[in-house]
């Protein structure tokens, strides 16, 4: 008998131990992974308990007698058969914290208004198609789970969870978010990935205590001015929309660290996000961008700025003041213009040839000082004094800028510094 085995075994002898010996049951119980299909009747004599996880098991429904566990505070039926919310949970009032993840609940009972101590409520994994009114009633709830289910929209009720910090609806067939989500003030935590939505309500903006909110996989086609009053957002993923712009607002977001745009329809970033002054990472991949504005270069905290995948005919010069930069990814569109290259003080390559020339080159190096695999990253610097700023790729042998072209620098660059060793 392997491990696991001997652990479910023991849970389930000690559980009907219990059942026989009520005052010894301890205020925690684990039956986990029993290969449960009902629970005896005898349940209800475990009047002690306090917190029962009977995951995992092939649990359809609950005793009756369950409702006499009155002093339970947390309850954990997750992966389990159930196909609608036991009543015999309502009857707990005490109850903080649900976890029904992966049942095949489809319409949570409107009965479940009455657990208003509730704190943290899952339902991931479910088979959801709408929310009962009476969730507005749960003023108390602080964590909200709803991925994974087939939820198009909100009551309007949910604007009365006021002290709500958490709510994830991500994998969801969410098409528009109600007003009333701009009253969830205490919110800092909303993930909505991989839903329908084409626009955000103005309301989003009055989430003042919001630090991340993650929208990729969605249909924005524009988003409100109102998102630049986000000022406490740390984390802002936009990836994967239909973004032909963002609003000069953006600029406002002083406190953000992160914000991927990558794979969205943008023909322009405005200047604004040269403010972005805490900004550390910077995707901007798969767009349609044929130039970056100079204010980029006020990003003096930034390490991370990925570009593959557009269209750009102009590096703004800017982009040398960046000290911090330490990923730098880059394709040029094959009409570049390339301004002076001087500013490009290091590049980031990877490439399996290029590790047979690290080795006869000292201006090449890993970042480490050794090799992990053929596709480490390279950095090319500057050595020694250079007295007429020479360009960085102006010291390298003319093969070795064609096996470095394959992957980051276009053809026309390669060409120019042709002409110059000719």
């Amino acid at each position: 008998m392997n491990k696991r085995k001997r652990q479910t075994a023991t849970a389930w002898d000690d559980f009907c131990r219990y059942l026989k010996r009520p005052r010894s049951c301890p205020n925690n119980l684990k039956v986990s992974r029993s290969n449960i299909h009902f629970l005896p009747r005898d349940v209800g004599k475990l009047i002690n308990l306090r917190k029962l996880k009977i995951a995992v098991n092939h649990l359809t429904g609950l005793p009756q007698e369950f409702k006499n566990l009155t002093n339970l505070r947390s309850l954990n039926v997750a992966y389990n058969d159930l196909t609608e919310l036991p009543l015999e949970i309502v009857s707990l009032s005490h109850l903080k914290e649900l976890n029904l993840n992966g049942n095949q609940i489809t319409s949570p009972s409107e009965e479940i208004g009455k657990l208003n101590n509730l704190r943290k409520l899952i339902l991931s994994n479910n088979s959801l198609t709408h929310l009962p009114d009476t969730l507005a009633n749960l003023n108390r709830l602080r964590t909200l789970g709803l991925t994974e289910n087939q939820l198009t929209s909100l009551p309007q009720g949910i604007g009365n969870l006021s002290v709500l910090v958490e709510l994830t609806l991500s994998y969801n067939e969410m098409t528009h978010l109600p007003n009333e989500i701009g009253n969830l003030s205490n919110l800092v935590t909303l993930k909505l990935r991989s839903n329908q939505l084409t626009g955000l309500p103005d309301s989003i903006g009055n989430l003042s205590s919001l630090t991340k909110l993650l929208l990729r996989w969605n249909q924005l086609s524009e988003l409100p001015d109102s998102i630049g009053n986000l000022r406490n957002l740390t984390t802002l993923d936009l990836s994967k929309n239909r973004l032909t712009s963002v609003p000069d607002s953006i600029g406002n977001l002083h406190s953000l660290t992160k914000l991927d745009l990558e794979k969205n329809r943008l023909t322009s970033v405005p200047d604004s996000i040269g403010n972005l002054h805490s900004l550390e990472i910077l995707t901007l991949s798969k767009n349609r961008l044929t130039r970056l504005p100079d204010e980029i270069g006020n990003l003096h905290n930034l390490i991370t700025l990925h570009l593959c995948g557009n269209k750009l005919i102009y590096i703004p010069q800017e982009i040398g003041a960046l000290s911090n930069l330490d990923y730098f990814s880059f394709l040029p569109h094959k009409k570049v213009m390339y301004p002076n290259c001087d500013f490009l003080s290091s590049v980031w390559i990877s490439g399996e040839k290029i590790r047979e020339y690290c080795k006869h080159h000292k201006n090449i190096y890993t970042r480490r000082g050794r090799w992990k695999n053929t596709w480490d990253i390279i950095r090319l610097m500057y050595v020694g004094h250079m007295k007429e700023k020479e360009s960085v790729f102006s010291m390298l042998p003319i093969e070795l800028l064609f096996v470095i072209e394959r992957y980051i620098i276009s053809e026309p660059f390669v060409e120019a510094d042709k002409s110059k060793k000719n």
